[in-house]
């Protein structure tokens, strides 16, 4: 059996990158907490991510998309609890109110960002990260023996990948934090992130 760096490719760090860098529900959160909650707050959002999409892969892995496959009604039960918690979400970053400079205050007067557990739990309700999961796993793993280091050679390089992309729209968001103090700025940030966390709903029914 062949270690599981033997199946480190190109194809398959370009592949993360992609999947990866591209906006999608987690870096629209991750923005939208990097700018009203700061960069080191939004940590545990960002290490949530990592280690739900490690399960995710792992769950994958092991046959829950035959199983989400073989029982539409899981599958839809995922996608409305989806789409329920990303309409609550969307709704929590258009209604955040501008604050002072200091983060202690905008914490108490605009609420709390993501714990770790709750955005390592929201990966499983995540239409691109189980699209990512799926299809990754189908694209770039070995059959047979070799399977088990290809799927650790998966996990590996998106942990890799996820960890410096999702710290990248935080720190984009974060840098956008000055101009949170501005009434009129701050309102427009957030509609408009609120607006492209609530447009993924639509990657859920479709």
């Amino acid at each position: 059996m062949n270690g599981f760096i033997d199946y480190f490719t190109a194809p398959l760090l370009v592949f993360s990158i992609i999947m990866c860098v591209t906006p999608g529900p987690n870096n629209m959160m991750l923005a939208a907490s990097g700018a009203n909650f700061g960069y080191r707050k939004t940590l545990p959002h960002v290490l949530g991510i990592l280690v739900g999409m490690n399960l995710l892969f792992l769950g994958a892995a092991s046959g829950m998309a035959t199983l989400l496959l073989a029982v539409p009604a899981l599958h839809w039960g995922l996608k409305i609890v989806g789409t329920l918690y990303l309409l609550y979400f969307a709704v929590k970053i258009a209604l955040l109110r501008p604050s002072g400079a200091s983060e202690d205050s905008l914490d108490r007067t605009a609420g709390k960002p993501l714990s770790f557990i709750t955005a390592a739990l929201f990966q499983f309700m995540n239409p691109k990260g189980l699209v990512i999961c799926i299809s990754t796993l189908g694209i770039f793993t070995a059959p047979g023996p070799d399977y088990i280091p290809s799927v650790a050679s998966v996990m590996l390089t998106f942990s890799a990948v996820c960890i410096c992309t999702a710290g990248i729209w935080t720190g984009m968001g974060s840098a956008l934090k000055r101009l949170m103090t501005r009434p009129r700025f701050h309102r427009i940030f957030n509609a408009s992130l609120a607006t492209l966390t609530a447009g993924t709903v639509l990657m859920l029914l479709f």
